[in-house]
């Protein structure tokens, strides 16, 4: 996915074990292409499929671990086919 989602997290318990999960959740129902520079609706979107959230892949870790770097999800792939693999967030 391009640009990649980078977070940083703060305020969690340090020895505290998680999970970091992403997940993309639609904002409207209109398919949308990019156009002259900008993003227009093209109608209504086709079948919506059920997401698969990406779980970051040093889950679990703990807070100390996940507050001291930049959490990154470099490697999600975005895509609308409902036979994807593992590492896709469908959309």
């Amino acid at each position: 996915m391009f640009p990649y989602v980078e977070i940083s997290l703060q305020g969690v318990d340090p020895v505290g074990v998680y999970d970091i999960i992403f997940d993309i959740i639609p904002a409207s129902n209109h398919a949308l292409r990019f156009f002259n520079h900008k993003w227009i609706p093209t109608g209504r979107k086709e079948k919506e499929y059920q997401n698969q959230p990406f779980k970051h892949p040093d889950s679990p870790n703990t807070g100390c671990n996940w507050m001291t770097r930049i959490i990154s999800f470099e490697k999600v792939k975005l895509t609308n086919k409902p036979d994807t693999k593992a590492g896709t967030v469908r959309q």
